[in-house]
C-alpha cells in the first residue's frame, strides 16, 4: 500500500492561511504551561518521565493534536537537581521519542537533561483520517507549526519556571527550522543549536528533493501553485525577529543536502552574526545517521558558552 504525498487534500482552511499573512505577534500571550508526569523509572543511567499537557495551540485543532506528550531525559546521578537541559523537536516525519533519545543520551549521561517533544500531528498526537505523518492540507501544516513553536517556548518557560537557568532548543531539518524561530520569539538568553535547516522553507517545497513528494495536482498544479506557496513561506521568514546576542548559536549543516540548500544555511548563519556555522560533509540523512556526533558536539558547545564551566562537559 502507498502512502499519500504530502498536501493530499489541497490548500486547507483559507482563514488559517490569511493569519499567516496577517498576524504580526503570533506567539503573544502564551500562559503557564502545566505539565502531568507519569512515574520515573531508570534505564541506562537516565532517568525517563512521560508527561503530557494540554496544548496552547490554536483551538481549532483536532483533539488529538491539543494534548501534548513530552519525555523527560535526566541524568541518574542529578537526583532531582536542575541540570541544563534542551529542548529537542521533532525533523519532517519523525514520529515517537527513539531518534532523538538516541542522540542526546550521551549528554544526558554526561549532565544534561533532555525534554522531547512528540511533534503536533504526528505518532501519539496523529489526527484521525491522517496516514501515517503525511500532513493533509497546506493549512495543516502551517498550524503543525505554528504549535511545535509555540509548545517549544512553552517548554522552556517551564524549564525556567522549575529552576533551570541554563536552557536550550534544538532540532534536525524541520525541527532545527521550529528551533530557529522559537529561539528569535524567546527572551532569552539560550543555547540554540539548529541542525540540517536555513533561513527560509521555500525553496525547500518549491525547488528541493521535498517538491517531488508534494500533491501539486491537489493545489491547481500549475506555477501559481508555487508561488502562493513560496509567498506564504516567505511571510513567515520575514517575520522573524533577531536572536538575541546573548544566545550561543551554533548552526550544523550538510555539504551536499538535496532538502536544505547550503545557500538557506547561510543566510540564516549571515542574519545571526555571532552564531557559528560547522559543516559536515553528507546528504540530508547521512548528515545525522553517521555525523550525530558534530551534532552533540555543536550541543556541548553552545551549552558550554551558556553556562561557562557549569555546562554539559566534553566527554
Amino acid at each position: 500500500m502507498s502512502w499519500p504525498p504530502i498536501f493530499s487534500d489541497g490548500w486547507g482552511e483559507q482563514d488559517v492561511l490569511r493569519r499567516v499573512l496577517e498576524d504580526e505577534a503570533p506567539f503573544d500571550g502564551r500562559a503557564p504551561l502545566s505539565i502531568t508526569w507519569g512515574p520515573q523509572t531508570i534505564d541506562k543511567g537516565m532517568q525517563r518521565r512521560l508527561g503530557t499537557f494540554q496544548s496552547s495551540a490554536d483551538a481549532a485543532v483536532p483533539p488529538e493534536v491539543q494534548t501534548g506528550h513530552v519525555l523527560w531525559l535526566r541524568p541518574e546521578a542529578a537526583g532531582t537537581q536542575a541540570v541544563p537541559t534542551w529542548v529537542v523537536l521533532a525533523a519532517s516525519g519523525e514520529q515517537g521519542f527513539a531518534r532523538r533519545t538516541q542522540l542526546m543520551a550521551p549528554l544526558v549521561r554526561e549532565g544534561c537533561g533532555a525534554l522531547i517533544l512528540e511533534n503536533p500531528y504526528y505518532g501519539l498526537r496523529k489526527p484521525k483520517g491522517q496516514r501515517g505523518a503525511k500532513i493533509r492540507t497546506v493549512s495543516d501544516q502551517f498550524i503543525m507549526n505554528a504549535t511545535t513553536i509555540r509548545e517549544g517556548l512553552d517548554l522552556l518557560d517551564w524549564l525556567r519556571a522549575q529552576g533551570h537557568k541554563h536552557v536550550g532548543i534544538t532540532g534536525y531539518s524541520m525541527g532545527g527550522h521550529m528551533a530557529a524561530y522559537a529561539a528569535c520569539h524567546d527572551a532569552g538568553p539560550l543555547a540554540v543549536v539548529p541542525a540540517a535547516t536555513g533561513l527560509s522553507a521555500e525553496p525547500i517545497y518549491t525547488q528541493g528533493a521535498l517538491q517531488r513528494s508534494v500533491a501539486w495536482p491537489r493545489l491547481d498544479d500549475s506555477p501559481d501553485a508555487k508561488a502562493e506557496l513560496g509567498r506564504l513561506l516567505r511571510r513567515i521568514t520575514d517575520a522573524l525577529p533577531d536572536l538575541s546576542p546573548h544566545s550561543p548559536a551554533i548552526l550544523v549543516a550538510a555539504r551536499r543536502d538535496g532538502f536544505v540548500f547550503p545557500e538557506q544555511v547561510e543566510r540564516l548563519h549571515a542574519l545571526w552574526p555571532h552564531s557559528e556555522l560547522r559543516w559536515v560533509d553528507g546528504g540530508h540523512v547521512t548528515a545525522l545517521v553517521r555525523r550525530a556526533d558534530v551534532i552533540r558536539c555543536a550541543l556541548r558547545d553552545a551549552m558550554q558558552r551558556l553556562v561557562g564551566a557549569d555546562g554539559c562537559p566534553r566527554s
